[in-house]
């Protein structure tokens, strides 16, 4: 015997909280969808290790907050900016980072990195060299499932091994709750 249940939401049956809600394609979509955008900096020339919040260019989201630090830590290639994530909830992340630099000078080899760091470990990196120091990009992208638990901290790391001056726009991360 077959049934088919037809229904739009699925709520709480303690309070008015929809646990479940199917799209008009027949997708069930999580009931908050959590998620953060970010494209810096904005027409800054400023060092990877200068970045501040008020050069953010674009950021949008909901639930899903990122703090800027800059500086040079252990692990990073020298000069970096890291993009401290709060507010995430159980659930499975959707992760694209990505970065650029045009520094026009010297003629010696450059490192541009990004990361994914739980707890701490990096999880996954993009890396890119350019042997003129003028123009590279990198990018990664992972899912992540935080299913059981998320990690005490996440952090996305933009960091490269000298000094280079990021482009005016085209570095930045997002991030969504995908389940």
């Amino acid at each position: 015997m077959t049934s088919i249940l037809k229904v739009s939401t699925i709520q709480d049956p303690t309070n008015s909280n929809t646990a479940l809600t199917i799209d008009s394609s027949g997708l069930a979509l999580p009931s908050v969808l959590h998620y953060r955008c970010m494209i810096f900096p904005s027409g800054s020339t400023n060092q990877w290790n200068n970045i501040t919040d008020s050069e953010i260019d674009s950021s949008i989201g909901n639930t899903v907050t990122a703090t800027l630090s800059s500086g040079s830590v252990a692990g990073s290639l020298g000069h970096n900016t890291d993009a401290t994530l709060s507010g995430l909830t159980t659930g499975i992340y959707e992760f694209h980072v990505f970065g650029s630099h045009n520094r026009t000078s010297s003629a010696s080899t450059g490192d541009l990195r990004v990361q994914l760091l739980e707890s701490g470990t990096q999880i996954a990196q993009g890396i890119s060299t350019t042997f003129t120091q003028k123009y590279a990009n990198s990018s990664l992208n992972i899912i992540r499932d935080y299913t059981a638990a998320v990690p005490a901290s996440v952090v996305l790391r933009w960091d490269a091994n000298v000094s280079n001056y990021p482009s005016l726009r085209g570095s930045g991360f997002i991030v969504k709750r995908i389940g």
